[in-house]
């Protein structure tokens, strides 16, 4: 079963090492969406993360589900943890959560209440580098991306 489990999630990066700590992040609504067919079967799920504006709550930015998340509740928030394919690993801390099954897709529709470009979107990792250390090998230095 765990050997499964690894084949199906994505590793976290092409040297198969985990990255010290998660990206780390707040927003105001988890939204975990599974989008239905006509027959109710699922066709994929993802997770929607919102911030609440003026004009309601806005999607921020979105991630099909690869792996199951972590999810645990502490003071009063919902913690996230799960892998990103592309980014390393994620926890977001929000107040809510919610999980849906619908037949169109949430994301897709909030397009039209704040398009994709004004979207700030999640953090971005930071990018590791390595650079020559005196006599010792390579040392890893983490830039923020810009």
């Amino acid at each position: 079963m765990i050997t499964a489990v690894l084949l199906l999630c994505p590793i976290f990066s092409a040297s198969n090492e985990l990255p010290n700590d998660p990206i780390i992040e707040s927003v105001d609504r988890i939204e975990i969406n599974t989008f239905l067919d006509e027959q109710d079967r699922p066709i994929f799920q993802q997770f929607i993360f919102y911030e609440l504006s003026n004009i309601g709550y806005i999607a921020i930015d979105w991630r099909l589900k690869k792996c199951e998340p972590q999810i645990s509740n502490r003071d009063g928030y919902v913690y996230m943890r799960f892998i990103d394919s592309s980014d390393g690993h994620r926890l977001i801390k929000s107040p809510y959560i919610s999980y849906t099954f619908t037949h169109y897709d949430p994301e897709l529709l909030n397009r039209k209440l704040w398009p994709i470009e004004k979207r700030p979107g999640l953090k971005k990792p930071y990018k590791k580098n390595y650079k020559r250390h005196s006599g010792k090998g390579f040392e890893k230095i983490y830039e923020a991306q810009p």
